[in-house]
């Protein structure tokens, strides 16, 4: 442990991952500016799971930090963790990194000032947060939507002797057909390595259907798995399969699978796209989000 006095207040840094080491004096400055907040950076005793059980569990963004840190916590250099602390030392906001791609959850009582000082030396190509709160960045890019939850009882499903645990490579070929302008779908090789490695921490699960000759038509997936909360995504068929029900399908599907597991379940959608779809799945609209590019 380190610990640096700053003004008045001292800070006390617990490092987590060696990230902190790369950007240290850049944080420093950040903290001299702010001296009534802090970020506590972890290491390996894993304390950041105390503040995180703090956080409501049913949080969408709670969800994706909790599901990143169960399943990288013991991967140090691919991801870290930090929580906020007001004067108090209550957690009042918690920030998670993978690779250069992080993602915010805040409360109101935040140091959004301070948090903002923080990412602009953070190294982050993209941060993913709250669509309610602003945060001072200079940005390339902007996008937003709608975050939806499941309100219904269980989806009535008809059997389908079809749906599998499709090959990673497979459903890789299917997100590219379906997502092809989109910047955050990594190389093939990267995504199957991580969602195979997520699927063994039971952070995230695939599932799919095929045709008669054994080709996959259409898939879903969780991106982000807890205890107590899910998050769709990925949902994409094959361009000759659309408009056949096979998407509906495989939302009901894996939403039926959690939704069996008790949790809470959410998606993300892009604005103006795809609600009537979901809203015919079961889910309304409940929250908003922005993902800012640098």
């Amino acid at each position: 442990m380190q610990i640096y006095t700053l003004g008045t207040f001292p800070c006390v840094f617990k490092r987590y991952g060696r990230f902190f080491e790369a950007h240290k004096e850049a944080y420093l400055k950040i903290f001299k500016r702010s001296p009534k907040r802090m970020i506590k950076i972890h290491e390996g005793d894993f304390d950041i799971k105390n503040y995180l059980d703090k956080f409501p569990g049913d949080d969408p963004f709670v969800c994706r930090i909790a599901s990143l840190f169960n399943a990288y916590r013991e991967l140090i250099p691919f991801a870290d963790f930090w929580v906020q602390l007001d004067k108090n030392k209550e957690a009042v906001a918690a920030l998670s990194r993978l690779g250069t791609q992080f993602v915010l959850y805040l409360t109101d009582k935040a140091d959004l000032e301070e948090i903002a000082s923080f990412i602009r030396v953070a190294g982050a190509t993209s941060l993913l947060m709250d669509g309610k709160y602003s945060l001072d960045l200079e940005c390339k890019k902007e996008t937003t939507g709608k975050i939806m939850r499941y309100i219904f009882p269980k989806p009535q499903l008809a059997e389908n002797d079809r749906v599998i645990s499709p090959k990673l490579k497979d459903v890789y070929n299917l997100l590219a057909e379906n997502f092809s302008n989109n910047s955050n779908l990594p190389d093939c090789e990267s995504f199957c390595l991580d969602i195979s490695f997520k699927q063994r921490r039971n952070t995230s699960r695939v599932c799919g259907i095929e045709d008669n000759d054994g080709n996959l038509v259409s898939c879903a997936m969780t991106v982000a798995e807890t205890e107590n909360c899910a998050i769709i995504g990925a949902v994409a068929t094959g361009k000759k399969y659309r408009n056949k029900g096979f998407g509906t399908y495989m939302t009901k599907y894996i939403t039926s699978q959690l939704f069996r597991e008790k949790k809470k379940i959410y998606l993300y959608r892009e604005e103006n796209k795809n609600e009537k779809f979901y809203n015919t799945a079961g889910y309304i609209n409940c929250g908003t989000w922005k993902e800012i590019y640098f």
